[in-house]
């Protein structure tokens, strides 16, 4: 992930209320396309404002991967007195997310937590990132649907974590496969394969078990095979169906 500053000057000062509102409307439409990550703050100025936020690659901004509503969003800048944005992406930041370098990646899977800085798609070799924005003849809609997945996610995540309000619906969503939460991942990972050709899995999310050899025997939850790794992958994955396309963990309390 990267730095990025995205500066916006006045082309009419005494519009500075419709600027704000332009502003946060173009952003939020970057965010949909995947350009942004999530949360971005804004610095006033007295020529106009500066958006500070974090990228997922310094080419995120080139005009081929901007979606069709930010192309409308900015061209609509003009007409709330602002001229078009400046930007700039800075540097690395240490411990984010790193992109996948995989000429032909085999698979994906969607996976995010409430802490989780980076885009949702992820290469199941090597693990690094892939911005959505980057999946060939992806729509609009593909986006947004992935990205709301995302958005619905973090928020279940952090529900549980917060061991309070809705925690048990909360994670009844995030591991249950016929959730709403779950059926609209698992919907998103068939479009996404579908566009590239290749499996993108799933993840299950796992936090209790009755016992441990009790978990170390459970199936897959969709075709009931052995899914069962000798090895965890990346450390966090200790199950996995090729069928399915699925990928889950020994539960939490039982590890």
């Amino acid at each position: 992930m990267y730095y990025v500053e995205i500066e916006f000057r006045f082309s009419d000062r005494k519009r500075a209320e419709a600027a704000l509102s332009a502003i946060h409307l173009l952003a939020a439409s970057i965010r949909r396309g995947g350009n942004l990550m999530r949360g971005y703050e804004l610095e006033s100025e007295v020529n106009g404002f500066i958006l500070h936020g974090v990228t997922p690659a310094t080419n995120s901004f080139q005009r081929k991967y901007l979606n069709a509503n930010v192309r409308e969003n900015l061209a609509q800048l003009k007409h709330s007195g602002l001229s078009q944005p400046r930007i700039r992406v800075g540097g690395y930041i240490p411990e984010t997310s790193i992109r996948c370098q995989c000429a032909n990646p085999a698979a994906l899977y969607l996976f995010t937590t409430f802490l989780h800085s980076g885009p949702p798609l992820s290469c199941l070799t090597c693990e690094g990132v892939i911005p959505v924005y980057q999946i060939a003849n992806a729509t609009d809609s593909d986006r947004e649907a992935c990205h709301c997945w995302e958005d619905n996610y973090k928020a279940c995540d952090t529900l549980q974590m917060n061991c309070g309000v809705a925690e048990r619906s909360a994670a009844r969503q995030m591991s249950d496969m016929n959730s709403q939460l779950s059926l609209s991942g698992l919907a998103v990972c068939r479009r996404i394969a579908q566009l590239i050709g290749r499996p993108v899995y799933y993840y299950q999310y796992r936090y209790t078990a009755r016992s441990r050899s009790a978990e170390l025997e459970r199936k897959c939850p969709m075709c009931g095979a052995d899914w069962l790794l000798n090895e965890p992958l990346h450390g966090k994955f200790d199950f996995r169906c090729d069928k399915c396309h699925l990928l889950s963990n020994i539960a939490w309390d039982r590890r």
